[in-house]
C-alpha cells in the first residue's frame, strides 16, 4: 500500500461557492476515478470523524475523551449508511459501495484497544431525565438489597497513533484503491474542509486541493432561496458570517504546491484560463475542453443572480461589508 501514487483531486467550498461545477467537470472528462458520485466525503472532518479521532489519541486523550470520540464515530457509520428521507437524516453512501458501513465498522474495532464497563459522572450528567430517574432507582434499590449497582455504560480507549494510521491507510486502500480497476486518479468533492485544508485531507494519497470562492452577492441571493441550513435570512448576519469564515480562509492562503484558489466566475468566464491552471496544479495533461460535455450554460445563469434577486439596498450593504471579496467582472 505504501507504493500507491495515486493523486486525489478535491474541490473545497463554502456553501453554495460553485465547488460542485467544477467537480462535475472532472467527472465529464472520464479521467477519474470517482468513487461517491455527487456525494460529499466528509469523513475526515465531520464531527467525529478522523480528524477528531486523531486529535484524542495524539493530544487530548481522556478516559471521557476516548469514549465519546469512540461514540460519535459511532453515529457516524450510521449517518453516512441511511437514506435521507422522512423523518431521518442520512448521506446513504452505502448506495456507491456496500460494503461501507461493514468497513467503518471494521476500522473502528481496529482502533479500539480496549473495551470494559465502567461509569462517569460527566456522561451520567448527560444523561436524559428518565436514564437519570432509572439510575437513581437502581441506586436505591443496591442499598436497600445491598447488591452492587451494575454499572451503565461500555467504555473504550483508543489505539496509538502508529496503529491508527495503519488502519486509515487499510480503510481508505478499500475505499479508493481495491474497486479501482484502471488505476485513475480519484475526484473527491468536499473531501476536506476549506478551514483546514491541509489537515483534513492529508489522510488521502497525494491530494490537491482546489478551493473555490464565488461573490458574496450570488452565494447570499442562493441563500435566500435554498439556504436553509446558512443565514440567508438576515443581511446583517449573513455579512458577519461571512467575514468571519472568510478571514479563517485568508489565514491559510499562502503559497503552497498542493492549495489553489479559484474563483467561480473565473471558471464560468474565463474557462480555457482557468481550466488550463487547474490541469497545471494537478499536473495532469489535458486540453480538450471543448470536448467534454459540461453544461457551461447553466453555470452562467448562477452568474450575477444577485442583480435580479437582491435589491438594490441588499447590494450596495454588501458590497460596502465585503468590498474585498467581491468578484472584479
Amino acid at each position: 500500500m505504501s507504493q500507491i501514487v495515486l493523486k486525489t483531486i478535491n474541490t473545497l467550498g463554502t456553501g453554495y461557492s460553485g465547488s460542485s461545477a467544477i467537480y462535475e467537470f472532472f467527472q465529464k472528462t472520464n479521467l477519474f476515478y470517482d468513487p461517491f458520485p455527487n456525494s460529499n466525503f466528509s469523513l475526515t472532518y465531520d464531527p467525529g470523524g478522523l480528524m477528531d479521532l486523531e486529535k484524542v489519541i495524539s493530544s487530548t486523550f481522556t478516559i471521557n475523551n476516548s469514549k465519546i470520540a469512540h461514540d460519535n464515530f459511532q453515529d457516524l457509520i450510521g449517518y453516512y449508511s441511511k437514506k435521507n428521507q422522512g423523518t431521518q437524516t442520512g448521506k446513504n453512501l452505502i448506495k456507491h459501495n456496500k460494503e461501507l458501513k461493514i468497513l467503518l465498522e471494521h476500522f473502528l474495532k481496529g482502533i479500539t484497544a480496549l473495551s470494559y464497563k465502567g461509569d462517569s459522572g460527566y456522561l451520567n450528567y448527560k444523561n436524559e431525565l428518565i436514564k437519570k430517574m432509572r439510575i437513581k432507582i437502581l441506586l436505591k434499590l443496591t442499598k436497600l438489597f445491598k447488591k452492587k449497582l451494575p454499572n451503565q455504560k461500555e467504555f473504550f480507549l483508543l489505539c496509538d497513533l502508529n496503529t491508527f494510521k495503519n488502519e486509515v491507510e487499510k480503510l481508505f486502500f478499500e475505499l479508493f484503491v481495491k474497486n479501482n480497476n484502471k488505476k485513475k486518479d480519484i475526484i473527491l468533492d468536499q473531501a476536506g474542509s476549506i478551514f483546514e485544508p491541509k489537515q483534513s485531507t492529508k489522510f488521502f494519497y497525494n491530494t490537491y486541493n482546489i478551493c473555490v470562492l464565488r461573490d458574496p452577492r450570488d452565494i447570499y441571493a442562493e441563500l435566500k432561496r435554498k439556504g436553509q441550513g446558512f443565514p440567508g435570512y438576515d443581511l446583517k448576519i449573513f455579512c458577519d458570517w461571512y467575514l468571519i469564515i472568510m478571514k479563517k480562509i485568508d489565514q491559510i492562503k499562502k503559497n503552497d504546491g498542493r492549495l489553489i484558489f479559484i474563483n467561480f466566475e473565473d471558471f464560468v468566464l474565463n474557462r480555457k484560463s482557468s481550466l488550463t491552471k487547474i490541469f497545471q496544479f494537478i499536473e495532469k495533461e489535458f486540453e480538450n475542453f471543448d470536448e467534454v460535455q459540461f453544461d457551461f450554460k447553466r453555470s452562467e445563469n448562477n452568474i450575477l443572480i444577485h442583480k435580479k434577486e437582491l435589491s438594490e439596498n441588499e447590494n450596495k450593504y454588501i458590497e460596502s461589508k465585503l468590498e474585498n471579496y467581491l468578484f472584479k467582472f
